[in-house]
């Protein structure tokens, strides 16, 4: 068994020699370039630095500026109803109803918001 696995190793290694001989010589050199850019390149930052937010030893001083509630479809599911000894296959329709509180500071012009999920609306009557 070990012997027919080396044979099997060698075999792949030979596969992958000849097509690297088969490859033409420019795409060895676009590999090579490749290979030299992604290293010069590791070492740079990509992305800035994030800035500094100030803070401040003040508290906040929070008001609710504003409260919408927004309906979203999220899911479709299909259940089943038993009428007169029938099986009938019914859909419906999931909506959540989403509020969202914005709150502004005026001491230090800050906004923040948090949303909620308040109803799990179903569009029809069924057990789950």
């Amino acid at each position: 068994m070990g012997r027919l696995l080396a044979m099997s190793c060698l075999n792949r290694k030979w596969k992958l020699v000849s097509c690297l001989k088969e490859c033409d010589i420019c795409m060895k050199t676009k590999v090579i370039l490749l290979l030299v850019l992604m290293g010069i390149m590791g070492s740079m930052p990509v992305f800035a630095s994030p800035e500094k937010v100030e803070e401040s030893t003040e508290e906040h001083n929070w008001e609710r500026m504003d409260t919408e509630y927004e309906v979203v479809p999220v899911d479709t599911h299909t259940y089943t109803v038993w009428r007169n000894f029938i099986r009938h296959t019914r859909k419906c329709d999931i909506s959540h109803r989403i509020k969202t509180d914005v709150w502004y500071c005026d001491l230090h012009h800050h906004t923040r918001s948090s949303s909620t999920i308040e109803e799990i609306i179903h569009s029809e009557k069924h057990s789950h």
